[in-house]
C-alpha cells in the first residue's frame, strides 16, 4: 500500500507541475508577482524599509520563480527517491541521492 501511494504521489506531482506549466504567461506573472509583493513586505519588516528598497524588484521576482521552478523539481526528485526505495530498487534510489550531493 505504502508503495503504491509512494508512485501515486509521484504521479500526482507531476500532473501539478504540468498544469502550472500550461498556464498563460499573465497568470504564472501575477502568481510571481503576489509572492514578490509578499516577500518585499517581510524583508522591509526584517531588514528595514531602506535597506529592503535596495533590492530591486525584478531581481527579486527572477530569484522568486527560479526558486519555486527548483523547489518544484526538487520535491519530484524526492518524492521519486521515496517511490524507488519503497519498492526495493534500493540502488536505484541511493544513486539518485548521491546524485544530488555529488559535487
Amino acid at each position: 500500500m505504502k508503495k503504491a501511494a509512494a508512485w501515486a504521489l509521484c504521479v500526482l506531482w507531476m500532473m501539478v507541475i504540468f498544469m502550472m506549466s500550461e498556464m498563460s504567461g499573465d497568470v504564472s506573472g501575477a502568481q510571481s508577482g503576489f509572492v514578490t509583493e509578499l516577500v518585499e513586505r517581510a524583508l522591509a519588516f526584517v531588514l528595514g524599509a531602506q535597506t529592503a528598497a535596495r533590492i530591486p524588484t525584478d531581481t527579486l521576482e527572477l530569484v522568486i520563480r527560479k526558486g519555486a521552478h527548483m523547489g518544484e523539481y526538487a520535491i519530484l526528485f524526492w518524492l521519486w527517491a521515496r517511490a524507488l526505495g519503497l519498492s526495493g530498487e534500493e540502488l536505484a534510489s541511493l544513486l539518485a541521492q548521491e546524485a544530488l550531493t555529488d559535487d
